[in-house]
């Protein structure tokens, strides 16, 4: 084994956490990635306030994610939670490629409640922040 020093990568979880919203309303969060590295994008998941269990885990939001930075949207709409963003342990998506983000590069989250009630939203972008060497 090959081990990657924790000097030129390191786990990271980047946390983009929703306002509470009111009944059907929406909210937009900008996540701006750090200065000191690039990230290595893995897997995404998502926990509500009204979760009460893995067993017990509502489609109640969708998430449009869009790269201010570039202009460029990663979806062509609306993305059900189910289908972009993972509840741990029951469907976390991911895969064995990972997506690079540059440093202060900028991801737009809109959220949009679907339920009847009040909402907020914690979604997790896990994966590995990448040094480079001389900065």
């Amino acid at each position: 084994m090959n081990p990657i020093p924790i000097t030129e990568q390191q786990p990271f979880t980047y946390i983009v956490n929703s306002v509470a919203m009111a009944a059907n309303a929406a909210d937009q969060q900008l996540l701006i990635f750090g200065f000191d590295s690039d990230f290595d994008f893995y897997t995404i998941t998502a926990a509500t306030s009204v979760d009460t269990t893995a067993a017990i885990i509502a489609n109640n939001f969708t998430l449009q994610l869009k790269d201010v930075t570039s202009g460029r949207d990663f979806s062509t709409g609306p993305v059900q939670r189910f289908n972009l963003a993972g509840v741990i342990p029951t469907n976390v998506l991911g895969g064995p490629r990972c997506i690079r983000f540059g440093r202060k590069q900028q991801i737009q989250f809109n959220f949009l409640n679907l339920t009847a009630n009040p909402l907020t939203v914690q979604v997790a972008l896990t994966g590995y922040k990448v040094f480079t060497r001389g900065l």
